[in-house]
C-alpha cells in the first residue's frame, strides 16, 4: 500500500468498492460460476496485484480462503452481504481454475 502513489490509490479504493457492490449484486444469484461471479474474482486478481508484484494464484486463493476462516474478515465480507465470504471463495474457486 505504501508504494501506491495517490492515483493509484484511489484507482485501489475506487476497485474495492466496485469488487463490493458487484459481489453483494452477484450473490443475489447465488451462482458462483457466473458471469458477475467471475467478474468480482477478475476485479480482486486486479485488486490484489496491485499490492503484491508477485501474485500466485495459490497465494490468492489462500488469502481468499482466509476471509473465511478469520472471523474479522469474515465479518467485513458478510457485512457486504450474508454468506458473501463462502461466496467468494467458491466463486474463486472457479475463477482460480481457468488461469
Amino acid at each position: 500500500m505504501m508504494g501506491l502513489n495517490e492515483k493509484e490509490y484511489q484507482y485501489a479504493q475506487d476497485l474495492s468498492q466496485n469488487i463490493n457492490e458487484n459481489l453483494k449484486e452477484a450473490l443475489i444469484y447465488g451462482d458462483a460460476k457466473s458471469e458477475q461471479a467471475q467478474k468480482v474474482c477478475q476485479m480482486h486478481q486486479e485488486w490484489i496485484q496491485l499490492y503484491w508484484p508477485d501474485y500466485t494464484k495459490e497465494a490468492h486463493f489462500s488469502l481468499v480462503q482466509g476471509y473465511v476462516e478469520d472471523p474479522r474478515f469474515k465479518k467485513y465480507y458478510d457485512s457486504i452481504a450474508p454468506g458473501a465470504a463462502e461466496f467468494l471463495l467458491e466463486a474463486m474457486k472457479e475463477f482460480l481454475k481457468g488461469q
